[in-house]
């Protein structure tokens, strides 16, 4: 049976994320809820086609590369990047969509 959510909430994981996260294309819930990840978000997070939820709050991110995000063009229900170190300006119109349940970057 293939892996279609990974919850990794409140471990306390540190540093960058792995690329192997994003190892699985049945992936359709992606959730690393306050733990201490850095960086930026990148391009192999696109390549989940099911992907449906990625949930990124309470971390320390300082990047969201929009682009990365869904470029198969099924787009995401629900994005919540809450409560991390974002730098610099996200375009929010890369995720308008018909489907977008929630967007949150407080």
């Amino acid at each position: 049976m293939p892996l279609v959510t990974l919850d990794l909430d409140s471990n306390d994981f540190t540093g960058m994320m792995s690329m192997s996260l994003f190892n699985s294309e049945n992936l359709i819930n992606f959730s690393v809820v306050s733990n201490l990840l850095e960086g930026s978000l990148f391009g192999e997070i696109g390549n989940i086609i099911a992907l449906d939820k990625v949930v990124l709050s309470n971390n320390l991110l300082t990047e969201a590369r929009s682009q990365c995000l869904k470029k198969f063009g099924i787009p995401l229900m629900l994005h919540d990047l809450d409560f991390n170190n974002f730098i610099g300006v996200i375009l929010v119109s890369r995720f308008n969509s018909k489907d977008l349940i929630e967007f949150s970057i407080v």
